[in-house]
């Protein structure tokens, strides 16, 4: 039977001690075949953590935090671009005239996260011109060059209070759980995330051509950080989650029932039954 190492960080999925099990060598070794388990990398969970500040000096500031978690959270079709993958550069002398280098390091280098997200645009363009909008108010209006919430009725009001990096940005917990969805196998909180772009606004026409249904990818900007206290982060969103409930065939339906107007409407399977036969007792 395969060994199961606990990680470094108790929070996170443990591991199979690879210094057993290998299978690789001049013969195999069946006894300890469950040892080759593969790791398959799982789709990584994206949690809203904060909201720009500055969306309570929006019109609608609840449906705009509601969309935002929605848009985070429950809409994308895709989510890429997170990265901890650590590399070393080295450097040295050449040693004789082969070509032969000898070689130390010089640096250690851990790649930076930028996070994309990919949706598909609802009706009437719905996604798109919610980030058109929020990029415009909170991050900068082409035509003013500045925030377009400093001409607002709510943020003027509030004194026009300075724009810091808070009130444009937000955070963003992106965390990868294992099959048991109760281990964090990696984790990233992101914060001073700002969209780059807002999907495109065009229009096209080809004869003979079919119309399309768009997708669209905005990448953000971001500081990330990773380590224990974003495990434990991840760990406690996971130990919220109501595993119990995770049935995925006792979802409610679609409807209740028939449709009142379907019902009165011409003969249909039940009526048929009843109206097939004679009258009880004829």
């Amino acid at each position: 039977m395969p060994v199961l190492i606990p990680s470094n960080d108790p929070l996170r999925t443990p591991t199979l001690d690879i210094g057993t099990g290998g299978q690789n060598g001049i013969l195999t070794s069946p006894y300890q075949w469950t040892s080759s388990a593969l790791y398959v990398r799982q789709k990584i969970m994206a949690v809203l953590i904060d909201a720009p500040a500055a969306m309570e000096f929006m019109e609608n500031p609840d449906a705009q935090l509601a969309a935002l978690k929605s848009l985070i959270e429950l809409l994308p079709q895709t989510i890429d671009g997170l990265n901890s993958s650590v590399t070393w550069d080295y450097d040295g002398p050449a040693v004789g005239n082969a070509g032969e280098k000898f070689e130390a390091v010089i640096k250690a280098s851990r790649a930076a996260s930028a996070p994309s997200f990919t949706w598909a645009d609802k009706y009437g363009m719905a996604l798109t011109r919610y980030w058109t909008e929020y990029g415009r108010m909170l991050i900068s209006d082409p035509d003013m060059q500045v925030p377009g919430i400093v001409a607002s009725t709510n943020y003027v009001s509030a004194g026009s209070p300075p724009i810091l990096p808070e009130m444009q940005s937000m955070t963003v917990l992106f965390f990868e759980p294992d099959v048991t969805m109760t281990n964090v196998t990696n984790a990233w909180l992101c914060t001073n995330m700002m969209p780059k772009s807002a999907g495109d606004i065009i229009g096209k026409r080809e004869i003979g051509g079919s119309n399309e249904t768009p997708n669209f990818t905005i990448e953000f900007t971001a500081l990330t950080i990773i380590g224990k206290a974003v495990n434990i982060l991840a760990k406690n969103y996971l130990s919220t989650l109501k595993l119990t409930d995770l049935r995925p065939l006792e979802l409610y339906a679609y409807t209740d029932g028939v449709d009142p107007t379907v019902a009165q409407a011409a003969t249909g399977l039940a009526e048929e039954i009843s109206n097939a036969v004679m009258p009880t007792g004829a």
